[in-house]
């Protein structure tokens, strides 16, 4: 069987964080023997592109093979302030590189869209111009009640054409299935598995004098990163000795940076930018809880890898994290509160916890073994 992978956002490099659960299950279904390939047109700003380096490659398609994954790829220059355009310009050329792609190495037997938004345009295409079935799994966040993002009737009725046209709609949680209520399709619930190295190499064990607290996202508004690091000052004001770890970058880090250093918290918290799958598991072996106040979260897969290495967690109501924190492994807070965080927090500090059961729920739920099959079950039904 060969699958191919229409992502809506992807890594420009192999080792990258964006899309990194895309290429992790594709890796995975590769190890099952299964044929991936994946499509992709790379979304760069101007200042970001780098002309010297990659301008004799703005035209051309780039194929090569990343751990038994065959990619191909063509890069785009986004135009800043016109998500509109970029889109009509993405998915056409997109389209044109699926048609390239089929003249020159066949069809294959099932596509699997990677979000409704952007790859299942083409995906649609696809199936209207050379009769490919396509599945598509949906990751985002914006796409659940509560999550406050404001979309268009008219793009909701693009989406919901292109989801009814699929032989199988994939979320991940059950927070997404109220926004694709009118979509005439299957419907199925997969959550994203966990990657294998954060089950092998033992729970956590800090033994640090200050409490240690590791959050791992992109630092975005909508990760709401800033309601943390005030919860963070008023225990600290409160007396209460905590350190917190924050994993990633974005376009927040220059703000935040600065609200650490205004709330004179430099001694409190650490930035690290991205890392790679050791050095996070590093970070979670030394920490003694997980924290995240997204304002809303499709799944949250940074929850279950915390929760592999035994950690206890707190996380927000709005989305997939409500479906999966209960009292034995963390504890759930709203948004915008921060006396909540602090609360769960000193609560979530005090409480024992049993290490051991929360990472054997990981194992049970969301092993890489047990999520895979369920997907590869969804292509053997449609690809008969």
């Amino acid at each position: 069987m060969r699958v191919l992978f229409l992502p809506s956002w992807y890594s420009k490099d192999a080792n990258g964080f964006v899309g990194s659960y895309i290429r992790d299950l594709a890796e995975a279904l590769v190890g099952l023997g299964v044929e991936v390939h994946l499509l992709y047109c790379d979304k760069s700003q101007v200042h970001q592109f780098g002309f010297k380096r990659n301008w004799k490659n703005l035209f051309g398609l780039r194929k090569n093979s990343n751990n038994g994954v065959f990619e191909v790829r063509f890069s785009l220059i986004k135009i800043p302030f016109m998500e509109s355009l970029n889109w009509l310009i993405w998915c056409v050329v997109s389209r044109i590189i699926l048609r390239s792609y089929v003249n020159r190495y066949g069809q294959p037997d099932l596509i699997h869209a990677h979000s409704s938004m952007w790859a299942s345009n083409v995906a649609y295409y696809a199936k209207k111009t050379f009769g490919i079935p396509y599945v598509v799994t949906e990751h985002r966040g914006s796409f659940i009640k509560g999550s406050g993002v404001k979309i268009s009737e008219k793009v909701q009725s693009r989406i919901c054409k292109y989801v009814t046209e699929s032989a199988q709609l994939i979320m991940v949680s059950e927070a997404q299935r109220d926004f694709f209520s009118t979509a005439d399709t299957k419907k199925l619930v997969v959550p994203n598995f966990v990657n294998d190295i954060f089950l092998s190499q033992g729970l956590s064990k800090s033994v640090a004098k200050k409490r240690k607290i590791v959050s791992i996202c992109h630092l975005t508004k909508q990760k709401n990163v800033n309601k943390l690091i005030c919860a963070i000052h008023q225990l600290k004001h409160e007396g209460c000795l905590f350190e917190l770890t924050i994993i990633g970058d974005g376009s927040e880090r220059a703000h935040l940076v600065n609200l650490v250093k205004k709330l004179d918290l430099i001694d409190n918290v650490r930035f690290t930018g991205f890392m790679n799958p050791e050095g996070i598991v590093s970070e979670l072996k030394n920490s003694d809880l997980f924290v995240m106040t997204s304002k809303f979260e499709s799944f949250g897969i940074v929850f279950i890898e915390a929760m592999a290495c035994g950690l206890p967690v707190i996380g927000t109501f709005n989305g997939g994290p409500h479906y999966f924190i209960e009292d034995f492994n963390g504890l759930t807070v709203d948004t915008e509160s921060v006396q909540e965080v602090v609360d769960a927090i000193v609560r979530v500090s005090e409480k024992e916890y049993n290490h051991t059961a929360i990472s054997n729920m990981v194992k049970q739920k969301y092993s890489k073994e047990n999520i895979v099959s369920q997907i590869l079950n969804v292509y053997k039904d449609v690809v008969v």
